[in-house]
């Protein structure tokens, strides 16, 4: 190895370069201890020469590897890296690389060709695939098994906290169907950071050991609980884990109560918010505000199925009234006939109607298509809702903007004090989770006009893996695998596995991952019949009951079959909605090259 800033002259001169290993000139000395420590800048280079004969090939591989265990969290104390539970020495890291090289170079290449095995169109599958980089770019995961995504990067420094919650609503989709223990270990270090009243930070500070702001700000965001009880829940529904939700389910209550007896201050059990107390953190919203109570409502939604399985009558009672009004409510302040407004404050200084059409003014029926939770609004007005966005804020081959107001040319006038425009602005991360939204609700045209726009316009830009809004390689953009879900119609609660695609395509073959593992979804018909396999493709992946569209009631009698072997299940055809759904009696298990028939 040749450490020397001029290695390229022994090269030029000789020919060949020697075997050289100069790490000790890298050290110094501290200048307070006088102990040698490393110096700031350290150049290696690593090289191999051999004499090529013409038309002939060589290869030869390089392997980097490296161990720092004495990570610190940002209080100073010493938390150490995943990887220490496993190496001591980078030289062990280095060693195990190259005894399992074809595996783990196997492992990842048999991933991206499952992903890319997908008859979705290839620049869709290029914006899933390149967010999935942020993972390697930008995570913490500390010694204990915390992890956590670092919200935002630049070349000089890390930008905003790690796990951030608000962001994570929509980047930590990814983390909860490939890593599932990790997204719960998430909502677990958020457990222990609540506030005895019932407070959920905004974000934790590198280490994951305590919270980023220690201020008192992190915690005045009122759309946090709302998002760590939907993301908790989430979890559980996709894991179907009921020892994490009992052991959650008091702190999700806490959560919710602190809003009852803080947030609430007109007295209809709905959240307040008083300025720039969101996600969007600078972009005022007074009083009843679309995109706080409908995060609201989304929790409530997701409570009300968790407290059945806790048996928690007296909760499930209160959520589902408090749910009935807020949907009641939300019609009566926020509808203009062709969308929900921004906000309808009747209270305080701020009093009046805001008619600003919201990109996200409806998120929490989004939330709840992930886990096949009851529809929030009325159809038509989603609709209404989703075509108003469309034509006020987004314009194809630019982008979908956070916000737009009735009158508006194109931008719209910023207020005073609004130092960071974010209703003008377009958040990939936002935009990529609404095309995927516009998917669920079978829009299948106008999702794939947004998500391209998305698509081009950052690889025109020279930023393809590297989104930007609170600096680069940003966490909300992992959002993208949702339109995966969304295209497959899929949703997963407690076992039970809903997919209702929504493509016109009859031959059709998409990847899906399920917190316990990947399988390939499959349809084709034979004989003009709906023919639907599912393959394994790693993991296990358990299933108690498979709900399926396209079928009819002539074939609510279908065929099932698990490598080969017929099944017996049960059947039922729902008439309202049109689904076909197979309970397996008990669960069953889709392994790695396992394949389940319908037909």
């Amino acid at each position: 190895m040749e450490l020397s800033a001029a290695y390229y002259v022994d090269a030029l001169w000789k020919g060949k370069l020697p075997n050289v290993n100069k790490a000790h000139t890298l050290t110094a000395k501290d200048s307070e201890t006088g102990k040698e420590i490393g110096s700031e800048r350290c150049f290696s280079t690593v090289a191999v020469s051999r004499t090529l004969n013409p038309s002939q090939v060589i290869h030869h591989n390089f392997l980097v590897s490296w161990s720092f265990p004495n990570l610190y969290s940002r209080n100073k104390s010493k938390v150490g890296h995943y990887y220490s539970n496993f190496f001591d020495t980078a030289e062990d890291v280095a060693r195990y690389g190259v005894s399992n090289k074809e595996d783990l170079y196997l492992k990842s290449r048999d991933f991206l060709d499952h992903l890319y095995q997908s008859t979705l169109d290839g620049y869709i599958l290029d914006q899933i695939n390149a967010h999935l980089n942020t993972f390697s770019s930008s995570s913490w995961f500390i010694k204990k098994g915390r992890f956590g995504i670092q919200e935002g990067l630049s070349a000089e420094r890390s930008w905003g906290p790690v796990a951030t919650m608000d962001v994570g609503l929509y980047g930590s989709v990814p983390i909860a169907a490939l890593f599932p223990d990790l997204s719960k270990g998430i909502m677990r270090s958020y457990k222990e950071l609540q506030t005895p009243d019932g407070k959920i930070a905004h974000g934790l500070a590198k280490g994951l050991v305590e919270i980023q702001d220690t201020s008192g700000r992190s915690y005045r965001r009122v759309d946090l609980p709302a998002e760590y009880v939907v993301q908790t829940l989430r979890d559980y529904f996709w894991t179907n884990d009921r020892d994490y939700l009992k052991e959650m389910w008091p702190s999700l209550k806490k959560a919710i109560r602190y809003i009852l007896n803080d947030r609430d201050v007109t007295g209809n059990s709905m959240p307040y918010i008083n300025g720039t107390e969101s996600s969007y953190d600078n972009f005022p919203m007074y009083g009843f505000s679309a995109y706080v109570v409908t995060l609201w409502l989304a929790a409530m939604n997701s409570s009300i199925e968790a407290a059945k399985v806790m048996k928690d009558r007296k909760a499930e009672r209160e959520y589902q009234h408090i749910l009935e009004k807020g949907k009641k409510l939300f019609k009566e302040k926020l509808w203009t006939g062709t969308y929900f407004r921004l906000y309808n404050n009747d209270h305080g200084e701020h009093k009046g109607k805001d008619d600003g059409c919201f990109t996200d003014q409806i998120i929490g029926q989004w939330v709840g298509h992930l886990s096949g939770l009851p529809e929030l609004y009325l159809k038509e007005d989603v609709d209404q809702s989703l075509k108003s966005i469309l034509k006020m804020s987004f314009e194809s081959g630019f982008g979908l903007r956070n916000c737009s107001w009735p009158g508006d040319q194109w931008y719209h006038e910023i207020p005073k004090g609004v130092y960071v425009d974010q209703a003008n602005t377009m958040w990939s991360g936002v935009e990529l989770a609404f095309a995927s939204f516009l998917m669920y609700e079978g829009y299948h045209k106008e999702a794939m006009q947004v998500f391209e726009t998305v698509n081009e316009r950052y690889r025109k830009n020279g930023f393809y893996f590297d989104h930007f809004e609170w600096g680069g390689h940003y966490f909300r953009p992992m959002s993208s695998w949702t339109l995966l879900n969304a295209v497959l119609g899929l949703n997963i609660n407690q076992g039970t596995f809903t997919f209702s695609p929504k493509l016109d395509k009859k031959e059709m073959c998409i990847l899906f991952a399920a917190p316990s593992g990947t399988a390939h979804f499959e349809r084709q018909f034979v004989k003009d019949k709906q023919q639907i396999s599912i393959k394994g493709l790693s993991g296990n992946i358990r299933m108690n009951r498979l709900r399926l569209s396209g079928f009819n009631n002539n074939q609510s009698n279908v065929n099932v079959m698990r490598n080969g072997k017929k099944l017996s299940v049960r059947t039922h055809y729902n008439h309202q909605d049109e689904m076909l759904t197979i309970d397996f009696r008990k669960s069953i298990a889709i392994t790695s090259g396992d394949q389940l028939i319908v037909m």
